[in-house]
């Protein structure tokens, strides 16, 4: 397996991880209201009376959850939302789930489903007295699978410990569960590593996986994940590279004796410009170059450059646009969780007041006007949630002209220098850059945000934030560092992303903002840490108004 594919196959086991805590927190949130908004009903049912069998079901249809249970403290189950016949039973597997994390439970799901794996959390229930526990969670479904490669380079399946598929990421494609894997987790009780390694074949494609045992709290093995990626595409790629390679070498030598043709008949001029057209694509600049004079074989390799500029610039231009059609699915997904949250407690408060009107109507009244702020603070909430989303809809279309990218920095820097006592700003800017094509009252948004992120990482503490450029190879290149802590390995994956924020109250759309104005630009915007500590942003944009190689 060649080290590219590890590393695809790696970041989709660090989102599977990712994605396990980030569901862990939704479900402990969701749980959270729950408990606040059964504590509040008075017409709750008492453990023991009839109604109380149906109450987690009712409750399961408004939460946005997959499963829900009511534990006595001796862990008996008063309520089952996902199966109402386990009602009475004692269940030791939730009554040990930990409070502080969501964990891994293989689950009856009842009608039609069965067993399941799920991510489920615990928290206290007190409207109900000391010891008596609210349990529920979501899925591990296939759209769960979906999500830890959304560019669907990487085939995911989820096993139970059998060895049998429990969720695929293409349902309609599924890989085949490799029999090394299936073994493995047959002799779960055996030990071992939890890793393996290895190759499988589907339909006469090659795939490389890499496969990893889920345990439940207490270490029994509950099943596997497997993520793979095919080698057809990268083979077809190698061999595009190799014939790209043979064609450059070979453009290379048609060059070569052009240039001692070119000598020999005095003609210069023509061979000067395709070596101008050369280094353009060397720097990534795939602007359109004009026609290159001269007969016979200079013509024709003028000409056949000309084409390779269109096709790498066609290229370029659907790569970018199905990496903003990946941008928005992620920013849909996360409005629609935003959005979700809020229902659960305005049903629950709705169907109190319904409650409350037919069994106390004389407590109707001041019922009434706490639903009505309960509601409005919700509504509130969708609302900035919202307003937040569209803004980040409705960012207009650049309007570039000749602008000192220099000059801009400085504009921007002039605004934090007076307000930053415990931080000091340093511009290094190279006074040989030229005017870029670029729109300054967009571009200086992209300025602001990096530098008001580096100094919000550099925090209270004494710090440096260090904003250069430069400008070399066609490109102008803007670096924003910090002396903060640095970037975690998910930050530095996620950065960019919609609603993604490393820090409290953050509304996680400056970052994103920034990456598309740059993307509309016709540049590149990428964030690392520092070898010297902190972090590191750098913009890179085209002098001539090309894109500058990705």
């Amino acid at each position: 397996m060649r080290a590219e594919d590890r590393g695809r196959i790696d970041e989709s086991l660090a989102e599977f991880d990712a994605a396990v805590r980030r569901e862990g927190d939704d479900v402990r949130d969701a749980l959270e209201i729950l408990a606040e908004a059964i504590a509040a009903d008075r017409s709750r049912p008492a453990p023991g009376q009839p109604a109380m069998r149906d109450y987690a079901g009712r409750l399961l249809e408004t939460s946005g959850l997959d499963c829900l249970v009511i534990l006595d403290p001796e862990g008996v189950t008063l309520s089952s939302g996902q199966a109402p016949g386990r009602a009475g039973q004692v269940d030791q597997v939730k009554r040990q789930l930990g409070g502080a994390a969501a964990s891994i439970v293989e689950d009856e799901i009842d009608p039609g489903v069965g067993r399941a794996l799920t991510l489920q959390a615990r928290r206290p229930l007190p409207g109900y007295g000391p010891g008596t526990q609210l349990v529920g969670g979501r899925l591990l479904d296939a759209g769960f699978l979906r999500r830890l490669s959304p560019g669907g380079a990487v085939k995911a399946l989820l096993l139970d410990r059998d060895g049998g598929i429990v969720a695929a990421s293409r349902p309609d494609d599924p890989l085949p569960v490799p029999p090394e894997v299936a073994a493995r987790l047959r002799r779960a009780g055996e030990g071992g590593d939890d890793q393996s390694v290895g190759d499988i074949a589907d339909r006469g494609v090659a795939f490389s996986y890499r496969a990893r045992r889920l345990r439940a709290g207490d270490g029994t093995v509950l099943g596997a994940l497997v993520a793979a990626v095919s080698m057809e595409r990268f083979e077809r790629l190698s061999g595009s590279l190799g014939r790209a390679a043979l064609g450059v070498m070979a453009v290379g030598a048609a060059v070569s004796l052009l240039v001692a043709l070119a000598l020999a008949r005095g003609v210069t001029r023509p061979l000067r410009q395709l070596e101008d057209m050369t280094g353009q694509i060397a720097s990534g600049r795939y602007e359109a170059v004009p026609e290159v004079g001269g007969p016979g074989e200079v013509g024709d390799l003028a000409r056949a450059f000309n084409r390779m500029v269109e096709a790498l610039r066609d290229s370029r231009e659907r790569l970018r646009r199905a990496e903003r059609r990946a941008a928005a699915e992620e920013v849909a997904r996360r409005v629609a969780h935003e959005i979700k949250n809020p229902l659960a407690p305005i049903a629950l408060t709705l169907e109190g007041l319904r409650r409350t009107r037919e069994v106390r109507p004389a407590e109707f009244d001041a019922a009434f006007e706490l639903a009505i702020e309960t509601i409005q603070e919700e509504i509130r909430r969708m609302r900035r949630v919202l307003d937040d989303f569209s803004r980040f809809g409705r960012l207009p279309a650049p309007q570039p002209r000749p602008t000192d990218l220099n000059r801009l920095v400085e504009s921007v820097l002039r605004l934090y220098r007076d307000d930053r006592s415990g931080v000091r700003i340093v511009a290094d800017l190279d006074p040989a850059l030229p005017l870029l094509p670029i729109d300054p009252d967009l571009f200086g948004e992209v300025i602001n945000n990096l530098v008001g992120n580096a100094l919000q990482a550099v925090g209270d503490r004494a710090g440096v934030v260090t904003v250069t450029t430069r400008a070399g190879g066609g490109v102008a290149a803007l670096t924003v560092r910090d002396s903060g802590p640095g970037l975690s390995d998910e930050a530095r994956l996620r950065l960019f992303e919609p609603y993604f924020s490393t820090r409290p109250g953050g509304t996680g759309l400056g970052l994103s903002i920034a990456r598309r104005i740059v993307l509309d630009h016709g540049g590149v915007i990428e964030a690392d840490n520092d070898p010297e500590g902190g972090a590191r942003v750098l913009v890179r944009m085209p002098i001539a108004g090309a894109a500058p190689a990705a």
